[in-house]
């Protein structure tokens, strides 16, 4: 009886010692998907409509290729796993894209949205990248 318990006990703590799965990453999510902007807001100013039919792609070399206001734009994205941040930047001077391009904390990811914040302004700054 005193092995079987022994057993038991060393299998508990065998199963309950493994590593836990390592959270997504923007990388993991991001990467060789499409994804459209489901939501943005600018301080209290809601601006998606800015962003109607823009597609964002996000390739492993760490460039970006975005479509949208009638125009392909090229980029690149840089992601800090330690910082919980992304860097986005795209090669257009448009004010759409001028906004998105800068650093942004990775608040949320999920295989259907990717929510990115700014809080270095108040109110704060946020884009939700949805699977279209």
């Amino acid at each position: 009886m005193k092995y079987i318990l022994t057993s038991i006990l060393f299998i508990f703590l065998f199963i309950s010692c493994r590593e836990p799965e390592a959270p997504p990453t923007f990388a993991t999510l991001a990467v060789q998907n499409t994804w459209k902007a489901g939501y943005v807001r600018d301080n209290s100013n809601i601006i998606t409509g800015l962003y109607n039919g823009w597609r964002f792609t996000f390739n492993s070399d760490g460039t970006l290729i975005v479509n949208g206001g009638g125009a392909t734009m090229n980029g690149t994205w840089e992601e800090n796993i330690a910082a919980r941040k992304v860097l986005l930047f795209i090669n257009s001077s448009s004010l759409p894209a001028v906004f998105v391009s800068r650093e942004w904390d990775l608040v949320f990811l999920t295989p259907a949205r990717i929510k990115l914040a700014d809080n270095r302004f108040s109110p704060v700054q946020e884009i939700y990248l949805d699977k279209p």
